[in-house]
């Protein structure tokens, strides 16, 4: 009897980019090979990926991959998976579903796509239905996600699998080390982490909080993050933020601490993290903020009421662009902390139950087996 092919997997990411999706490729990458997958990362060469990638010690592919469909490079791109044995392609940008589209008919190769973005306006014309035929497995983070793409995509119910963003929950928990972040233990913390872009609403957090500034003195606002690389909008976003913090006359009480590597101790200083995104697909800062039992005031688009709960179990949600709704919920949080001291605990147990990387990990790996 003839033994299994064995398993040989590349995540495929080209781009310049290093948020989100980017980070967590890598951080997937890293935990399937410690499991024990021969897995590969197929980026851009010098991408802050191929990088990152390559100081975990994994390993790298930078074999040309064009960002849009361009039907003459498929037998190049055919090449490259039977050149290094690829028996399963991980996509992790909704153009990559196009770009590959026709592959099958130049090598044989099973195609995952792993979407990180709600996918919001339909695509069932003839070429989406013929690109998302080939694919096998489809990646949903929660069920909001999975209902999403089977209104917009081609796709049948089969093909879509729910598998949870992965935490590392062998690391211990940081504890709360106020000091280290000249930050007072007594002081009412709210924090945004993440990018600056515009649909994150780091704006709307700051116009709802800023008047609350002098009515609760021990009040601190921390931003936690920077602009996206070299995005014009992005850094213009945030020159517009510097600019109304300046003119705020409080800016001594808000916080901007840029890009932090130890984001986690940070983290858990927090009382609320703040995370008002216009729309966001699973949020890993939220996931984060459980793990280290912190509840998320956020909005009720996207994919975020499954991490908050049918009944806001983990947190609060409010409508999008809508100020004057967080800043009332931020008031009530400040004027009642019991209301965010009993839902820590079960922001950690949430995330032990649904989000540990071993299980997301094993998940993925007994579903790949089986295609």
């Amino acid at each position: 009897m003839l033994s299994a092919q064995p398993i040989r997997m590349a995540h495929v990411l080209p781009n310049d980019s290093w948020g989100g999706a980017e980070i967590y490729l890598v951080q997937l990458a890293e935990w399937q090979h410690k499991a024990g997958l021969d897995v590969t990362v197929w980026c851009k060469e010098n991408s802050p990926i191929h990088l990152e990638a390559k100081k975990r010690g994994l390993k790298v592919l930078t074999d040309p991959v064009p960002w849009r469909r361009a039907l003459w490079w498929l037998p190049r791109l055919a090449r490259s998976i039977r050149s290094a044995g690829f028996t399963h392609l991980q996509l992790h940008w909704s153009g990559g579903v196009m770009t590959f589209a026709g592959i099958k008919y130049f090598c044989s190769v099973k195609v995952i796509f792993h979407p990180h973005m709600f996918i919001t306006y339909r695509k069932k014309d003839i070429f989406h239905f013929l690109a998302y035929r080939q694919l096998d497995l489809v990646f949903a983070a929660g069920q909001r996600a999975r209902k999403i793409y089977l209104k917009n995509l081609p796709l049948k119910p089969r093909q879509i699998q729910i598998i949870p963003y992965g935490l590392d929950m062998t690391d211990a928990s940081p504890k709360q080390d106020f000091s280290k972040w000249n930050l007072q233990a007594g002081d009412f913390h709210a924090g945004y982490f993440g990018r600056l872009d515009r649909q994150k609403g780091v704006k709307e957090f700051l116009l709802a909080a800023i008047p609350l500034l002098q009515k609760f003195p021990r009040l601190k606002l921390l931003i936690v993050g920077e602009a996206t690389r070299n995005e014009k909008d992005s850094l213009a976003y945030e020159a517009e933020l510097k600019a109304l913090i300046e003119k705020s006359g409080h800016s001594e009480r808000i916080l901007q601490l840029g890009y932090q590597k130890d984001f986690r101790s940070l983290l858990a200083c927090m009382n609320v993290l703040v995370m008002p995104s216009y729309q966001e697909t699973y949020s890993l800062l939220i996931i984060h903020a459980f793990s280290v039992g912190v509840p998320v005031l956020s909005t009720d688009d996207g994919g975020t009421p499954d991490l908050i709960g049918e009944n806001e179990e983990r947190g609060w949600l409010v409508p999008p662009k809508t100020i004057e709704h967080l800043r009332q919920k931020l008031e009530q949080l400040i004027s009642h902390p019991e209301e965010i001291t009993n839902k820590q605990e079960g922001c950690v147990t949430y995330v032990r139950e649904h989000h540990d990387h071993r299980q997301v990990v094993a998940r993925i790996s007994g579903l790949i087996s089986s295609t």
